[in-house]
């Protein structure tokens, strides 16, 4: 949608508020962009330290799913 958003030209009265939302999309991806990185972060933790012995003892507080092995992506789904 921004691109669609960038093609809106300048000399129309919905430029201004085509500009306001392209600022508002960018902030937002950029704010998920940062989740997504974070979240993978986290996952590669999680799958070194099951490459660890007995990496299920030492994690008990574990969520059930992820001892199990599964994992989700950044919007909680299952892989």
């Amino acid at each position: 949608s921004i691109v669609a958003l960038e093609k809106i030209p300048n000399n129309t009265a919905i430029y201004p508020v085509a500009q306001r939302k392209i600022a508002e999309y960018r902030a937002n991806l950029e704010g998920i962009n940062k989740r997504v990185v974070v979240e993978q972060q986290a996952q590669g933790e999680v799958d070194n330290a099951k490459k660890q012995p007995n990496w299920q003892k030492r994690a008990p507080e574990l969520p059930p799913l992820l001892r199990a092995g599964k994992r989700f992506t950044h919007l909680g789904r299952r892989q």
